[in-house]
């Protein structure tokens, strides 16, 4: 029997999504308030555990960190997300990278074509917006993804990912690594 429940975690919020028996039971949000990471993290535990609370497992699927560039980002991500895993009371945790669940579920990240396409499509835009659209592409994949395997209506790409998460774990249990 597999009861999980599976995070997509940042500085500012933690997406879950409860899945027992390959079932969805639940998905949602938490944000997180606080000045800083170090002012976040009370918070951020009290309002993991009291979510915990109301789940009957203690089996956890996060998203792993990626390294960032900056190390700032990376060291604040790893503290958030310590003490959402500490809050959760968790006896099993297993880390998925990004891409492993996100090529699972059908969201490959875009060929060369189509990331010239969008450059065809929308001329004349910024380096930046340019770097960003395939990020904005492949959220809205994941979004559509998860609803339609789940007849659902979801709009927030964190929900989206977590359940995305909780797909890929479901079919993939024996490939996890559980600590």
């Amino acid at each position: 029997m597999k009861d999980f429940v599976a995070i997509d975690s940042s500085t500012a919020s933690m997406a879950f999504a409860h899945f027992k028996d390959y079932h969805l039971l639940q998905w949602g949000i938490l944000k997180f308030s606080g000045n800083g990471i170090y002012g976040k993290i009370p918070d951020i535990a009290a309002k993991t555990g009291t979510l915990f609370e109301s789940f009957d497992t203690r089996s956890v699927v996060i998203e792993s960190t990626f390294f960032s560039v900056n190390p700032k980002v990376t060291t604040d991500l790893a503290l958030a997300q310590g003490a959402i895993l500490g809050a959760s009371g968790a006896d099993l945790i297993a880390g998925c990278p990004p891409i492993v669940w996100q090529k699972f579920v059908g969201n490959s990240p875009l060929t060369r074509k189509e990331k010239d396409d969008i450059q065809l499509d929308h001329p004349g835009k910024s380096k930046s917006w340019y770097k960003a659209q395939p990020r904005k592409i492949r959220k809205q994949r994941t979004i559509d993804i998860v609803n339609k395997a789940y007849g659902l209506d979801v709009t927030d790409d964190n929900i989206a990912d977590a359940i995305g998460l909780g797909m890929y774990a479901n079919d993939n249990w024996s490939k996890l690594k559980w600590q």
